[in-house]
């Protein structure tokens, strides 16, 4: 039973990667039939739903995940970018401080974070949590993008510039980043 479980999660996976979008989500839900407690296979069908523009499906079948395993905090992290990407900024911050909670050391996590309180226009809030994702991660290069932005939203340009040319040398081919910088000089008034 297991090997065949296996085989369907394989399956899924593969066809998801390949965009094969109905196939993926049908065998995903036949490994769900098998196994409703499968925390990976509702993780993976909240993706699938959410790559078919199906977002309510999505966010519940993430929620499912992480209800099944709270402890895992990639679990979280997508359940608060899903709720932040359909506009759910309080389930979001939720999902990101429970998972905070669980592994205060993550990167990613506090980008996250940051990045809630951005799109809320929380900009001086957004600033502490990008601040330690790089202490936590110098290598994170969104979070050095997300805390140029919030600095530049907050008149801080000399700093901001700063920290957006250190998100160009991380990402080096990344055009928001560029516009950024760009938006910062003419702000400036820099050629």
């Amino acid at each position: 039973m297991y090997a065949q479980q296996s085989t369907v999660m394989l399956e899924a996976t593969t066809t998801f990667a390949e965009g094969r979008l109905t196939e993926a989500e049908e065998a995903c839900a036949r490994l769900l039939t098998d196994r409703p407690v499968d925390s990976a296979a509702w993780h993976l069908g909240g993706q699938i739903a959410l790559a078919m523009d199906r977002g309510k499906v999505g966010v519940a079948r993430l929620s499912k995940s992480v209800e099944l395993a709270p402890g895992n905090i990639g679990y979280q992290n997508a359940l608060a970018t899903t709720l932040l990407r359909v506009g759910d900024t309080t389930g979001a911050h939720a999902a990101c401080a429970a998972a905070i909670a669980l592994a205060p050391d993550a990167a990613a996590l506090h980008c996250t974070l940051g990045l809630i309180f951005s799109r809320q226009g929380r900009w001086a809030d957004a600033e502490a949590p990008l601040r330690r994702a790089i202490q936590l991660d110098p290598r994170l290069g969104s979070a050095h993008t997300f805390l140029a932005t919030a600095l530049a939203s907050l008149s801080r340009l000399p700093e901001a510039m700063s920290v957006a040319e250190a998100a160009a040398a991380l990402l080096p081919n990344d055009p928001v980043v560029k516009l950024l910088i760009g938006q910062i000089s003419a702000a400036r008034n820099e050629p």
